[in-house]
């Protein structure tokens, strides 16, 4: 089967809409584990997208788009085979993020399969695709300057204030004398505190309905308070978003004619300021809606840099999974050529003129570079989309039963693709690198590329193709 993406992100769906399809999902899980139809699965959610990748067939995953749009406007988009990959590996880059070259993307993904493997849901279709992916995303941190700058949601929140502190329509000081107010302990929390000791502040407190605070303040160094106090703090940064608004607009309307503007950010999926508590004046409110407007621009040539990486890095996803497709072909014959060494080795007994372990020894040899051999032409055959016809030719030279390649990789031959029947055949039954014998040619000499005999070429001189599928 192969790799589907549900997927609901910034790009098509508001916050809310995205809210709503994840709180559906966290419903629907215990069915998805108990579904004969998906062999795993991995559920990705985010701030800004919401996404359900599936080893399954496409047609079960469109299925399930109808019933993930639950409170949405749309369905949800259904990519499948080489679209999900190439999508998962744009998302693992942060190409596909609403901040690009964002970092945290690539914690939630690893965070993802890592739940996903607690809960006893990934294949190895799965594990070996995002495997890949979060090979990449290392290779771009290295390799690359997209996120030098740590590019992030956050950052680009902060970076809001600052911008309008200095053009005056924010009444904050700097970031030194700042008092910043943290609510909830979530993913985001601990991204927040270094974002904003990077930017100098440290005048940090932390408050949680759920009474981690503390527990978090010692972790990261900052200071616990067992009340939310809005009385004080210039920027308030909220990331719970686990249910109902936990500063209202009547909070803030009682509050603000006793003290200076503030600054909420609230990058909650699930709003954790109400809406229309920037009608109080004096509340300057930041949510996930106006950072996406405010995103600036990345240079086009780290874009293409990153987009490099992409393309070598599925070309090499796509080889290995070919690659590994045979490998159940490559035990097969590793485990006759041991029961052939093994009834060699009971031909011989003390006392025979011949050196035993020397024999032995020679039988080792010799069926290591008959093993090495095999394999080596059959990750060729895999790679050059002749697997099953490695496969068929395997069980017909050793006349025995193989497993067949694994289905989940691309092994077969390209689709639509234009061949010549009669060379097609030929290439894949005779090695490229041994010479053609002269009877399998019309009019070729020995060792020469064997060409059409005339008796199938057609009359009028026009190529002899044919519109093929899958070998």
């Amino acid at each position: 089967m192969p790799l589907n993406v549900l997927t609901a992100s910034y790009r098509a769906f508001d916050t809310s809409q995205i809210e709503a399809i994840a709180q559906y999902a966290e419903t629907f899980t215990a069915q998805l584990r108990a579904s004969h139809s998906i062999a795993g699965f991995v559920l990705l959610s985010t701030c800004n997208r919401f996404e359900l990748y599936l080893d399954s067939s496409a047609s079960t995953a469109h299925a399930l788009a109808a019933d993930f749009s639950h409170g949405a406007a749309q369905p949800l988009d259904v990519l499948s085979g080489p679209m999900a990959t190439r999508h998962l590996y744009e998302v693992a880059a942060g190409l596909d993020s609403m901040v690009v070259g964002e970092r945290e993307i690539v914690g939630q993904l690893r965070r993802a399969l890592d739940e996903a493997r607690a809960n006893g849901t990934t294949t190895k279709l799965i594990e070996t695709i995002w495997r890949g992916a979060l090979r990449m995303a290392r290779r771009i941190s290295a390799q690359t300057s997209i996120s030098a700058a740590g590019r992030s949601i956050v950052g680009t929140a902060l970076d809001m204030v600052e911008q309008r502190a200095v053009s005056g329509a924010f009444a904050v000081p700097t970031w030194e004398h700042a008092s910043v107010l943290l609510v909830g302990t979530g993913a985001y929390a601990g991204a927040t505190v270094a974002a904003l000791r990077e930017r100098g502040a440290t005048n940090i407190a932390v408050w949680s309905a759920s009474g981690r605070a503390t527990a978090f303040a010692a972790h990261h160094d900052v200071e616990a308070t067992l009340t939310l106090d809005l009385s004080t703090p210039h920027v308030v940064i909220l990331c719970r978003g686990i249910g109902s608004p936990v500063i209202t607009a009547a909070m803030l309307a009682q509050i603000m004619p006793t003290r200076s503007p503030i600054v909420l950010i609230d990058l909650a999926r699930r709003r954790d300021v109400e809406a229309e508590a920037s009608t109080i004046p004096g509340v300057r409110l930041i949510t996930l809606d106006s950072i996406r407007a405010h995103v600036p621009a990345i240079a086009a040539d780290a874009v293409a840099q990153v987009r490099e990486i992409v393309e070598s890095s599925l070309t090499a996803l796509t080889n290995e999974r070919r690659e590994r497709a045979m490998d159940p072909v490559i035990a097969g014959i590793h485990t006759q050529l041991a029961e052939l060494l093994e009834a060699e080795r009971a031909k011989f007994h003390t006392g025979d003129t011949i050196d035993a372990a020397e024999a032995i020894s020679a039988l080792e040899h010799f069926t290591s570079v008959l093993a090495y051999r095999y394999a080596r032409a059959a990750r060729a055959a895999a790679t050059s989309y002749h697997a099953h016809e490695f496969h068929h030719a395997a069980q017909l030279v050793f006349g025995i039963d193989l497993p067949l390649p694994d289905s989940d990789a691309d092994v077969a031959a390209c689709p639509y693709q234009e061949r010549d029947p009669l060379a097609a055949s030929a290439a894949t039954a005779v090695p490229t690198d041994m010479p053609i014998p002269a009877d399998t040619a019309d009019t070729a000499e020995a060792g020469t590329s064997a060409k059409v005999p005339a008796s199938v070429a057609p009359a009028n001189g026009a190529a002899t193709t044919e519109r093929r599928c899958c070998g």
